[in-house]
């Protein structure tokens, strides 16, 4: 088999420029000015380009199983659309050598109105299946997503986890020849994940399936992936081997910001982590954070744990039960978190901060890369994750 035969994508020169406006005035417009500007000769806003791909050049072989790396921002979902066809590059040429599967967004490709069941056939026939195909996965795809008593149920009354692990049943049951998952999974709980990197490693290894993979999580990514793209600001920085690209995104993300953004909702502003430089293994570890909040937010729960550097959970204190719901002010706050006997091994770890509402609505989602080093460890021989309830959280203002 030559060079071309074995490719499943080849992307040439691709970019992709998006058109943002700016209000020159600095402060937000009500509905009746902005209808009032379409009238005006002289508007106040103008557009100016943004673009979220620069000059992307990536050959991607059959049965490659690839991650995609980089911060929030740094063009991995636009890529991934592209490749889905869901939005068109600006400029540039692809080539897509086979069928593709997609598990963007939760809920996407399904109808809200439809069954669990009634979504599943949907998708087959968008993928050219047969009705008897189709049938033939039906039972595999509902006992992986684990489902079977809500398959006639309308997806609408799914929570976003049974969304999740019904799309990703269905993605990797149906045939194709490229799958292509963004950071969806990080809705479903660590066990599914798991399930869901083994399947795909199954079928790319025994059906010569090719894998398109974005996840913050390193750890499951090295575990998954054989190659890695880091991407920042639109451009491809490193392409190589997986454990190459894992510490070159590794050691730029330490030398350039303290501050990884999972989420972030807009209403509150981390300030400030103090947290120590050094901690004795074994010991108690307070850390200070400064918010601001932008408006009164009331039932508030705070977690926080630690990552290591490949941006895998090892120490984690749930705050729902180690305080009551914080109804915070408009304005600075402070959270003190003291966790209780730190057993950890020598070396450089991430302090995770989760802030969310009793409703579900997750204000800040954060890692800060800057926390301090876990040393003198003399006696602890016991493994290193840990999930801690043994905890202090206080609030104040």
């Amino acid at each position: 088999m030559n060079m071309k035969e074995n490719l499943a994508i080849k992307i040439e020169n691709v970019s992709k420029r998006y058109k943002i406006r700016e209000d020159n005035t600095g402060q937000y417009s009500t509905l009746r000015e902005q209808i009032y500007n379409l009238f005006k000769r002289t508007n106040k806003s103008r557009e100016k380009d943004f673009w979220a791909l620069n000059n992307i050049n990536l050959d991607i072989n059959k049965g490659d199983r690839v991650a995609l790396i980089g911060h929030n921002g740094a063009g991995k979902s636009t890529l991934l659309k592209i490749l889905s066809s869901i939005t068109e590059p600006t400029s540039g040429h692809i080539e897509i050598h086979g069928s593709v599967t997609s598990l963007l967004e939760v809920g996407t490709g399904f109808h809200p109105e439809l069954t669990g069941r009634e979504n599943i056939f949907l998708n087959g026939s968008i993928m050219g299946m047969s009705r008897r195909d189709i049938q033939y996965k039906f039972n595999d795809i509902v006992d992986f997503a684990g489902i079977v008593e809500f398959i006639d149920t309308p997806l609408k009354r799914y929570s976003s986890g049974m969304q999740a692990r019904l799309g990703f049943a269905v993605a990797a049951h149906l045939h194709s020849d490229i799958m292509i998952v963004d950071e969806v999974l990080a809705v479903g709980d660590i066990s599914f994940q798991q399930k869901c990197i083994g399947k795909m490693d199954e079928i790319s290894k025994g059906e010569g399936r090719t894998i398109l993979f974005v996840s913050h999580n390193l750890h499951a990514v090295k575990q998954l992936c054989n190659k890695g793209v880091v991407l920042d600001k639109g451009e491809i920085k490193f392409s190589g081997d997986i454990e190459d690209a894992s510490n070159y995104y590794i050691n730029n993300s330490l030398n350039k910001s303290n501050l990884i953004y999972k989420s972030n909702s807009g209403d509150v502003e981390l300030l400030n982590v103090d947290a120590p430089e050094k901690v004795d293994s074994g010991s108690d570890w307070t850390v200070r954070f400064k918010f601001n909040a932008k408006a009164n937010l009331d039932g508030v729960i705070f977690d926080f744990g630690l990552y290591n550097r490949e941006y895998s959970p090892i120490s984690h204190v749930q705050g729902m039960y180690n305080h009551e719901p914080f109804n915070i002010k408009k304005g600075d706050f402070y959270i003190t978190a003291t966790s209780k006997h730190v057993n950890l091994n020598t070396g450089q770890y991430m302090i995770g901060i989760y802030l969310v509402t009793l409703k579900g609505k997750i204000l800040l989602d954060v890692l800060d890369i800057s926390a301090g080093t876990i040393v003198n460890v003399p006696h602890y021989t016991g493994k290193a994750a840990f999930i801690s309830n043994e905890a202090t959280i206080t609030m104040e203002q």
